[in-house]
């Protein structure tokens, strides 16, 4: 479960990506620019959650959710009555920034009191970096036992140094380019 672009899904409805994972896009409303808390539409994510995995979870199945924050209540709602597992994929904390006016502040005191409450009701979460854990032992040490850590990656076979080396250096960041992450 994750926000869903028009492009992505083209008819607003479920794909199967293998032959045992099928893509359940919640809303298109996020623009796709969003970074960070969207809390006048969470409301409507959850309805509009609970409805399409309510239609599309079957008993036993395991839901992986991104964007805890946004979407828990409805996941956690439908896996208690469909019996299903939570998986809780986070893709990075954002709420660590020195530098946030008094209404992110307010946004992000938000989502890290829902993300502590998803950590608590899913089953296994994820975390792309020890950050995370971090995070998540400040919350609740026992809750934090859950996460696992698995780091970015890259997909030799696919991505390969170029045949032709380029002058000059090349920097990669594979994170969001913000103050926190120390890229300046």
């Amino acid at each position: 479960v994750q926000r869903g672009f028009k492009n992505e899904f083209p008819n607003g409805k479920p794909k199967k990506v293998s032959d045992k994972i099928t893509a359940v896009p919640v809303s298109f409303m996020a623009p796709r620019t969003v970074n960070g808390p969207v809390f006048d539409r969470q409301p409507l994510y959850n309805i509009l959650g609970f409805w399409k995995l309510w239609k599309n979870v079957r008993k036993g199945d395991v839901i992986a959710v991104i964007y805890p924050q946004l979407y828990f209540p409805s996941v956690w709602l439908v896996s208690k009555l469909k019996q299903a597992r939570v998986v809780l994929v986070s893709v990075g904390i954002t709420w660590d920034s020195p530098h946030m006016t008094p209404k992110e502040k307010l946004l992000y005191a938000m989502v890290r009191f829902l993300e502590k409450i998803a950590l608590k009701g899913c089953d296994i979460a994820t975390g792309i970096d020890t950050r995370y854990l971090n995070e998540a032992r400040k919350f609740d040490r026992k809750a934090a036992e859950k996460v696992r850590i698995i780091y970015n990656f890259v997909h030799t076979e696919f991505y390969s140094p170029a045949k032709k080396q380029r002058k000059g250096k090349i920097i990669l960041c594979p994170r969001n380019l913000r103050h926190a992450r120390g890229v300046d």
